[in-house]
């Protein structure tokens, strides 16, 4: 369900033209008033891949990947990074360890280099070669998202039905003014076993 989530919300960094000013409330109940052309974007971001963006403004997985050429991609979630070697859990497969070298890139959610990976984030690579030889181009972390309807609440733990009708747990406990039941929100943060850590939420206005 979760892995859903973050596959959608690559592809959402794209296909979401509209923006608005939302108040968000992250760790302590900081309010952040939140601005740009993508649901949870500071500002737009352009590479040869064209438009995406992410929470800093750097621009989404079009810039860091671009046309593929000969290259492939593969997601999953990291096992350990370091020593010129990034070891992920594709999805559906066995654990995988491919090359890296100085010139494998790191772009996405609060992370700009291999140090900075950590077991169990989500990541989508570009993989150049195969086999043994497979080499890490750009490893991506994107963000989890959820858009949808809070129906339950119970301690830290929110039970959110998505526009698209999945049911998501979210797990609040780092946000400082939780929602209530009924709220329309928008939600990024990252996984959290099954459930999606909020980082961020917004509550957005609705049609009393």
């Amino acid at each position: 369900m979760l892995g859903l989530l973050v596959v959608a919300a690559v592809v959402a960094a794209f296909l979401v033209p509209w923006g608005g000013r939302y108040g968000g409330y992250g760790p302590a109940g900081h309010p952040r008033a939140v601005h740009g052309p993508g649901m949870f974007g500071d500002g737009p971001g352009r590479g040869p891949g064209g438009y995406g963006w992410d929470r800093d403004g750097r621009g989404g997985p079009g810039v860091a990947f671009g046309r593929l050429g000969d290259d492939t991609l593969l997601a999953g979630t990291v096992v350990s990074a370091g020593n010129g070697t990034l070891v992920i859990t594709p999805d559906g497969s066995p654990q995988r360890t491919l090359r890296t070298d100085d010139r494998t890139r790191v772009a996405g959610d609060g992370v700009r280099s291999l140090a900075e990976l950590t077991a169990g984030q989500r990541v989508l690579l570009r993989v150049d070669g195969t086999g043994d030889a497979a080499t890490v181009v750009v490893a991506y972390v994107p963000q989890a998202r959820v858009t949808g309807t809070v129906t339950a609440i119970a301690g830290n733990q929110a039970t959110v039905v998505s526009v698209q009708g999945l049911t998501v747990t979210v797990d609040v406990t780092a946000i400082g003014q939780k929602p209530a039941v009924g709220d329309l929100v928008e939600i990024s943060g990252g996984a959290s076993g099954a459930a999606l850590r909020a980082d961020e939420l917004r509550v957005l206005p609705t049609t009393p």
